[in-house]
């Protein structure tokens, strides 16, 4: 399976797209797959493309098209064992973070499909970072081995290095500020390796 979520600076949009790559489709001259779509095809048009996906945020969270809020530039994705999909992003003010139990449900290209709409399975926590206020730019986030998660992130206010934990996906996050000597963690990496009975991020 295949997850892939992304910034469109055009429509100011976050937006996220799925798909299963079978041993056909491995070729580059093959088929595409769910959301992806082989442009330039027959049928495979920048406009067909353009629909398949759904759309985390786009700044509005009432009506048809509504969202998750604000989007930004600073996404990341990560998925855990069970094929549980967590997504973070960074509006310029707070950090997102929503999952998806099934995110594969709308991998085709009958979209565009909007996160705050049931059907899409997505789960919004945002209010759980709700009072980390400017902490969320050049986000990453990792699950360790145990299925917990991790979220490394820069604080434009303090100009500091901030980790979150996450011990299951729906968890409520614990912070750490890693690092608060000086500027640091503009430009943020996060991956996780168990240690003996620990899971020990590397930022």
């Amino acid at each position: 399976d295949v997850y892939l979520a992304y910034y469109d600076a055009i429509n100011k949009e976050v937006r996220f797209k799925s798909g299963t790559l079978l041993p056909a489709n491995t070729n580059a001259n093959d088929s595409a797959f769910g959301n992806f779509q082989k442009v330039g095809t027959k049928g495979h048009t920048f406009a067909v493309n353009a629909k398949s996906c759904q759309i985390i945020a786009n700044g509005k969270t009432t009506g048809a098209t509504a969202t998750f809020g604000k989007a930004g530039s600073s996404v990341a994705v990560a998925v855990d064992s069970n094929n549980v999909v967590v997504l973070v992003w960074f509006d310029g003010k707070n950090l997102h973070y929503a999952y998806n139990t099934n995110a594969l449900a709308k991998a085709g290209n009958a979209g565009p499909y909007y996160s705050g709409t049931a059907e899409t399975g997505w789960v919004d926590l945002s209010s759980n970072f709700a009072s980390y206020t400017n902490i969320g730019q050049n986000c990453q986030i990792a699950v360790g081995s145990d299925d917990s998660i991790h979220i490394a992130a820069y604080d434009v206010a303090k100009e500091n290095l901030v980790y979150f934990y996450l011990e299951d996906y729906d968890s409520t996050p614990v912070k750490s500020v890693v690092d608060a000597y000086g500027t640091v963690g503009s430009q943020v990496t996060i991956d996780v390796a168990k240690v003996g009975d620990n899971q020990v991020p590397y930022i």
